[in-house]
C-alpha cells in the first residue's frame, strides 16, 4: 500500500510538470512578453476603445455609465463602477470614493485640505477629494518598506 502511494505521488507530479509544459508550449499566447503593455476594453455606444491602462488617469462615475480620463483624451462608457473596479484593480486602480477610481501610477501628491481631509492630485492636474482612511491606504499602496 505505501508503494502506491509513492508512485501515485510520482505519477501526479509527473503529470503536473507535462501539463505545466505543455501549456507553455502549445498556448504561448497566455504568456504576455516581458514589457508589453496590458489594454482594456471599453465599449462606448458603437465604439470600443482599447487603451493602454498606463494612459487611464481616473475613472468617474455618471449613473449607469463612467467617464475615463486619459493623458490624452476622455470618453464616456455605458458601465459602472462597480464592474469597472473589479476589473482593473489587479492591475493598479483603487476606488477612493464613491463614484472614483484612479490608477495609483498618476498619483503625484497628497494634500491636507482640511481637518481629516486630503486631495489627492493626479497627474493631469485633476484633484480628488478622500478620507484620511483612503489617504493612508493610498500611501501604504506607494510606499516601499
Amino acid at each position: 500500500m505505501v508503494e502506491m502511494t509513492e508512485k501515485a505521488a510520482g505519477l501526479i507530479a509527473s503529470a503536473r510538470r507535462s501539463a505545466h509544459d505543455n501549456v507553455k508550449t502549445f498556448a504561448p499566447r497566455i504568456y504576455l512578453p516581458e514589457g508589453r503593455r496590458v489594454r482594456c476594453a471599453f465599449r462606448s455606444g458603437d465604439t470600443t476603445f482599447f487603451p493602454r491602462l498606463e494612459d487611464v488617469i481616473w475613472i468617474q462615475a455618471r449613473r449607469n455609465y463612467s467617464e475615463v480620463f486619459m493623458t490624452t483624451e476622455n470618453f464616456t462608457v455605458r458601465e459602472v463602477l462597480v464592474s469597472l473596479e473589479r476589473r482593473l484593480a489587479q492591475h493598479g486602480f483603487l476606488r477612493v470614493q464613491r463614484s472614483t477610481i484612479v490608477n495609483l501610477d498618476h498619483v503625484v501628491e497628497i494634500r491636507r485640505e482640511g481637518r481629516g481631509r486630503y486631495a489627492v492630485v493626479l497627474s493631469n492636474g485633476s484633484t480628488v477629494d478622500v478620507p484620511a482612511a483612503v489617504k493612508d491606504r493610498i500611501e501604504q499602496l506607494l510606499t516601499i518598506e
